[in-house]
């Protein structure tokens, strides 16, 4: 008999990566059987995945077989892709070298040998790839006229012979004009020079007749994370059939001084910039159904994926937004806004409890990461 597979879970956001990586990614999907019902519990079923890097044809870049899975009452089941077996074919050789800084990659699942369509990967494998990219503060080193000293910079400008150090540099009464050596002697080689002034925290840099604050570069990218949440056991709310149902974010995960977010009404402002966007709600028993990020004055700007909840079980699906947004002007607000056709799933329609689970429930999530 042929088997459907609805998949669940397939989000994440990328956090501040400090330590190694974890080689997984953590997966959910619900087996059916071909007249849509879910397995019964305890099935067993052969669970397969391979990561490709084109949405048909391509490079098959990793295969692999999971150990036995059994389906709960729900037909559900849970594993973690990069713990089964590989398969002959991998081209990386292994989960742990997968190239996810190059191009975008898909995921095609299979249940008993039964395939779905290739997904498209969003947001968890860039956290992979972000242990490898570059994560540590820029490195000084001493050279020709600087010396460093532990964790005061000490600046000898010029000739290195010359009595004309800057060491543990104060600022009187907060007022940077003067509050130096000659700022004539702060070039080397007519380049100016930043020197540090340890109470203040700031770095300074003499250049076309007067000292000027420097931003020193940050390896850490500026991203929002906000979330919509409810109360333990409590459904996502109610929705209206054939109209836009605004996602009231009311949490901030992380936030970010280009972005703010009004937890009343889940409408976040943005400042001028190119921001890339991520986002996903869920929607039950409501047909079609579509996530969109709009304007606070109800224009479209970008688009999330087409899905269907069916309206006769408790199923939830996930609409998924992925793209750039370019705001040309200061203070543009934008919000969350999610399209059901119907909205039979009552209190639920915007999401289904895990009450079982400790905790808040979370529903709708946007991350956003500004790159210009």
């Amino acid at each position: 008999m042929k088997y459907l597979i609805t998949l669940l879970a397939f989000f994440a956001f990328i956090g501040l990566i400090s330590a190694q990586a974890p080689q997984g990614i953590n997966f959910q999907g619900v087996a059916r059987n071909a007249d849509k019902s879910p397995k019964s519990a305890g099935t067993s079923v052969q669970i397969d995945f391979k990561i490709w890097d084109a949405p048909t044809l391509g490079n098959l870049l990793y295969y692999e077989k999971q150990p036995a899975i059994t389906t709960n009452g729900v037909g559900l089941f849970t594993c973690i892709i990069g713990n089964g077996n590989v398969q002959p074919g991998t081209v990386s050789g292994s989960f742990s070298n997968i190239p996810w800084a190059t191009g975008q990659k898909y995921l095609e699942v299979f249940v008993d040998n039964q395939s779905s369509a290739r997904q498209l990967m969003v947001s968890v494998p860039y956290a992979l790839y972000a242990e490898k990219s570059g994560n540590a503060g820029p490195t000084y080193t001493a050279g020709q006229g600087i010396d460093i000293n532990g964790s005061n910079q000490i600046i000898n400008i010029g000739d290195p012979n010359a009595n004309d150090d800057i060491t543990n540099t104060t600022v009187a009464g907060g007022d940077l004009s003067g509050s130096y050596p000659n700022p004539q002697v702060a070039k080397i080689q007519n380049t100016p020079v930043a020197v540090t002034v340890p109470t203040q925290g700031q770095v300074m840099m003499y250049d076309n007749g007067q000292w000027k604050p420097v931003t020193l570069p940050s390896s850490i990218p500026d991203i929002a994370i906000f979330e919509e949440r409810k109360q333990n056991g409590i459904g996502g709310g109610e929705a209206l059939g054939g109209a836009f149902n605004t996602r009231i974010l009311n949490s901030t995960v992380k936030s970010s001084s280009n972005i703010t977010l009004d937890i009343n009404s889940g409408f976040m402002t943005f400042t001028n910039g190119t921001y890339i966007i991520t986002a996903s709600a869920p929607a039950v028993q409501c047909d079609q159904h579509r996530l969109c990020l709009r304007t606070n004055n109800d224009i479209v700007v970008l688009r999330g994926t087409s899905e269907l909840s069916d309206n006769n079980d408790l199923i939830a699906t996930r609409s998924y937004i992925q793209g750039v947004l370019k705001v040309p002007d200061n203070g543009t607000i934008f919000k969350l806004d999610h399209f059901l056709a119907s909205a039979d799933g009552g209190g639920s329609a915007l999401g289904y409890p895990a009450f079982q689970v400790q905790g808040q429930e979370t529903y709708a999530q946007i991350m956003i990461q500004k790159i210009q």
